[in-house]
């Protein structure tokens, strides 16, 4: 199967799509099967851009590229080396 990239506009739709399909009463592996994705990835993708609309995937994408809210806050706890 060839490997290709997703833009996150397409992530987004995707998810969006999935648990569309989901609240139809399909399952987790229909719903990953349909959209050419393995559900390892559909769970990935809906941890990372789950919450986000179609208009914000620059700004959440730079977020995950950084390593998120939670990477920042956990370099900012961590202690400094002497």
């Amino acid at each position: 199967m060839k490997r290709c990239r997703h833009t996150p506009e397409q992530i987004i739709r995707k998810v969006r799509e999935a648990e569309r399909l989901l609240g139809e009463g399909g399952t987790i592996p229909e719903a990953a099967k349909e959209l050419g994705i393995s559900e390892n990835t559909y769970h990935r993708w809906r941890n990372q851009y789950g919450g986000m609309k179609a208009d914000q995937p620059q700004a959440g994408a730079a977020a995950v590229a950084r390593g998120g809210a939670a990477g920042a806050a956990a370099q900012a706890q961590a202690p400094a080396a002497r």
